[in-house]
């Protein structure tokens, strides 16, 4: 997801939660942006000070990989969940083989739904 630049703003309140969190329930952490950049916003609060990427609320790991990111709600959370598993289950159903009932218009149509563009015409 990308999020707005202009939806990010100091005092505003976020969830963080852990890529690879061990409990058996979704923890989430609460952050409050201090400062707002061109690429980072900067959090107090938590266990310790934070950058999240404004643009996709991904935590930096400081060279290492990510410990999680950043949600600016439950219902945030719970539509990216919803999202991820949408995409996850057509991902599945989607095979190397055209279905017979597919035509080029149709491939098309999806194509420019999922924001991907595809070469029209067939190689010589």
């Amino acid at each position: 997801m990308t999020v707005a630049a202009t939806e990010l703003h100091p005092g505003q309140t976020l969830l963080f939660l852990r890529s690879r969190s061990r409990a058996e329930t979704v923890q989430f952490a609460e952050y409050t942006i201090e400062r707002v950049g061109r690429v980072w916003a900067h959090t107090t609060g938590g266990r310790a000070a934070m950058r999240i990427n404004k643009h996709t609320l991904v935590v930096d790991g400081g060279g290492y990989e990510s410990p999680g990111r950043c949600y600016f709600s439950l219902d945030h959370y719970e539509a990216e969940r919803q999202a991820d598993a949408a995409w996850t289950a057509l991902n599945q159903k989607v095979t190397y083989r055209r279905p017979p009932n597919m035509t080029a218009e149709t491939i098309r149509e999806a194509a420019a739904l999922l924001g991907i563009a595809i070469k029209a015409e067939p190689d010589a």
